[in-house]
């Protein structure tokens, strides 16, 4: 029996199934991965050996009073791609690299949906006014991208850190693992003032630690992390901590 069925489709595949859901015909040949693929929701799925991305549309078909189902796979991997690239460039802060309000949004929402537990630090440099009067805003902007480097080093695929505004930046480590947390950002605040030093600029930054729970506000952490980080940003004014000459800001 011939079955009416469309070939020769540069980006498309079809598949024909009987009632039980054996393929019985297709128009290119697929590995077998392809009966495997990864949903991605909407009607979009993954191959795994490619990495290719279809998008599936279905219809049934009857013939002889045999019903058939047809299965028609568009490659959309270029747009999905596509789409992708501009979905994180819109989450991107443009000058550090990092992710910027938008995406700490998202990942905030992710962390809320999944009822994570979470920690939240608040970092800014410290003094970076008189940084940028000084050495001048170029030289201001090149401390925030070399920070953010440092920053980005420490964070996991897990974790995130964002840019929020001017020299304020918020690392989310999803952990409740807050003395290992404490290591990291000790490390890090080590990498920045070796960083100063190579640049002939006073750098250092202060940080504030905030354990968050499900359950807690996230709003009400964040401030706190906020609050530590400005007392400890005091503490090293009154301790001599903060680079010379520049413990006014």
């Amino acid at each position: 029996m011939e079955l009416d069925f469309q070939f020769e489709f540069v980006s498309t595949i079809f598949l024909l199934r009987d009632y039980h859901g054996n393929v019985i015909k297709t128009s290119k040949k697929v590995p077998d991965s392809f009966y495997y693929m990864e949903f991605l929701g909407n009607d979009f799925y993954r191959d795994p050996t490619n990495g290719k991305i279809w998008l599936k549309k279905d219809n049934s078909i009857i013939q002889n009073k045999c019903v058939y189902f047809q299965e028609e796979y568009t490659d959309v991997t270029v747009f999905w791609n596509k789409i992708k690239e501009l979905t994180l460039e819109a989450k991107t802060d443009p000058l550090t690299q990092v992710f910027n309000v938008r995406g700490l949004e998202d990942k905030k929402l992710e962390i809320l949906s999944l009822y994570q537990n979470c920690i939240l630090v608040m970092s800014d440099v410290n003094s970076f006014k008189k940084i940028n009067d000084v050495y001048g805003h170029t030289i201001g902007d090149q401390c925030l991208i070399e920070i953010a480097k440092v920053f980005k080093k420490y964070i996991t695929k897990d974790d995130l850190v964002g840019r929020i505004g001017g020299d304020e930046f918020l690392l989310v480590f999803v952990t409740d693992d807050i003395d290992h947390v404490k290591e990291i950002m000790v490390n890090i605040q080590k990498e920045v003032e070796e960083l100063g030093k190579k640049m002939n600029i006073p750098l250092s930054i202060s940080i504030g630690i905030s354990l968050f729970r499900r359950g807690d506000n996230w709003e009400q952490k964040k401030a706190e992390a906020d609050m530590l980080s400005y007392q400890n940003k005091n503490l090293m004014k009154k301790l001599g901590s903060c680079p010379k000459n520049y413990d006014n800001a």
